[in-house]
């Protein structure tokens, strides 16, 4: 399976990425690079944010990959105010290994971002499968909120899972929040039992120098924000997520590249589209 934000069109050439040329924040620099990524792995399931242009790019590129697929658009995406289509949440599976049963998309009460979560059945075996993915708030002065939407989003999951009368529950997201927070404490403490990160202890990124990274980047700071920075804020953690409850166990991982490979300008970058990096993992099941 694969878990990617892809930095919505709009917000790359308006997020302040300080380090990358201006060109390659572009759509049409970072589209194949959003290609590639996508096509490489060959996941059963895939689980995005920040997508737009999913009508005119994303629906008819997956579909020729083999995939269904379901978009929820935000419904206060900050991407309409700059003049881009909305960005919001898109959930695929392999058309030819899974049908939906049933598809529970909506925002959180109260707030712009929401949930997709589908109901599959494997094809060939007719076994259940809860399959999910959210984007919660960003930001510091958002943990309340991404509390709250932690909340939603367990029971969300624990319904889902007792319609389909199954506990194999696989859900994706980038929780905008680093590991022992809040969110993860909220999720494998909720309802759906057995709720699990399945990166937790994975040192994805191979660089013994620093702790393992989804997300790295450098952005233009408030005056007096970033004293001897030049001006510039750096952001590195790990706030993109896979978790697993029932049967489904990973088995293996692809590995991430390490902060030499990404260069010290930081994601996105010319080689890269988005200033997250997609988890990919196999899962036995």
């Amino acid at each position: 399976m694969l878990q990617w934000n892809c930095l919505g069109d709009g917000l790359a050439q308006h997020g302040g990425f300080a380090r990358c040329p201006p060109g390659a924040l572009e759509w049409e620099a970072r589209r194949a690079g959003l290609e590639a990524e996508l096509g490489r792995v060959g996941a059963d399931l895939i689980g995005l944010q920040e997508v737009n242009h999913y009508d005119d790019w994303l629906r008819g590129f997956l579909a020729g990959y083999g995939y269904d697929s379901a978009f929820l658009p935000k419904s206060r995406s900050p991407c309409v105010a700059l003049g881009f289509p909305a960005d919001g949440l898109a959930l695929a599976w392999r058309e030819a290994r899974f049908e939906l049963v049933e598809l529970r998309s909506e925002p959180y009460e109260g707030f712009g971002q929401g949930s997709s979560i589908a109901s599959l059945r494997e094809r060939s075996t007719g076994r259940p499968l809860v399959f999910g993915t959210t984007h919660l708030k960003a930001k510091p002065e958002g943990a309340t909120a991404r509390e709250q939407q932690a909340h939603q989003l367990a029971g969300r999951l624990a319904e889902a899972a007792a319609a389909a009368s199954t506990g194999d529950v696989l859900v994706t997201g980038d929780f905008n929040e680093e590991q022992g927070g809040a969110v993860l404490r909220v999720l494998e403490g909720g309802a759906l039992r057995g709720l699990a990160d399945a990166c937790r202890g994975w040192e994805a990124n191979g660089d013994a120098a620093g702790a393992p990274f989804t997300t790295w980047k450098w952005r233009r700071a408030p005056p007096g924000d970033a004293p001897g920075g030049g001006g510039l804020r750096e952001k590195r953690a790990w706030i993109d997520y896979v978790l697993a409850a029932g049967a489904p166990r990973p088995r293996a991982r692809l590995a991430l590249p390490c902060a030499a490979a990404v260069g010290p300008a930081g994601l996105p970058c010319p080689a890269y589209p988005s200033d997250h990096l997609a988890l990919a993992l196999d899962f036995s099941w």
